[in-house]
């Protein structure tokens, strides 16, 4: 037997070196493998996350969930994914992160009619553009609807300019 810098004795054929037990095998008060498979989505320091990940999901459903993912990539994002909804479980019983999501698909269709709007103000932009480039333009850009909005007021001076120019 040997001891390591902490004072922590080490046996049966352990380095002093090992690295320390993922957060798996430390809620399961075992000794964690060097082919530990949650040791790379939960290390010791995520014990937090991986409880809560573990109280919403269960151990055999996480592993099944993580195993699904055909790519390294896909399965760390399917951890962060799952610490996520774990946490929002938490956070709020009975909805979870259903709040969050409504939150965030609100916000992304409000940035979408957006940019709808920025695009057909470009398009009644163009010709003005069109007259004062030096080199020629051929046709807008294709993303650039080519619908009749207008995002000035009817009573809006550069309304009528615009108007004019056509």
């Amino acid at each position: 037997m040997q001891t390591n810098g902490g004072g922590r004795s080490c046996s049966d054929g352990e380095s002093a070196g090992l690295r320390q037990a993922c957060a798996s095998c430390k809620h399961q008060r075992k000794r964690c493998a060097e082919d530990c498979f949650l040791a790379k989505y939960f290390p010791a320091e995520k014990q937090g996350e991986f409880r809560a990940v573990q109280k919403v999901f269960g151990l055999s459903n996480l592993t099944k969930m993580l195993r699904a993912n055909a790519t390294e990539a896909a399965r760390q994002r399917a951890a962060r994914t799952l610490a996520w909804e774990a946490e929002w479980r938490d956070r709020d019983p009975a909805d979870g992160c259903f709040r969050e999501v409504a939150a965030l698909r609100s916000e992304n269709r409000l940035l979408r009619d957006h940019i709808t709007a920025l695009a057909q103000a470009l398009t009644c932009q163009y010709p003005t553009l069109r007259r004062y480039r030096k080199t020629p333009i051929s046709s807008p850009p294709s993303f650039v609807d080519q619908g009749n909005f207008s995002p000035f007021d009817d009573d809006d001076e550069s309304n009528v300019l615009l108007q004019r120019m056509q």
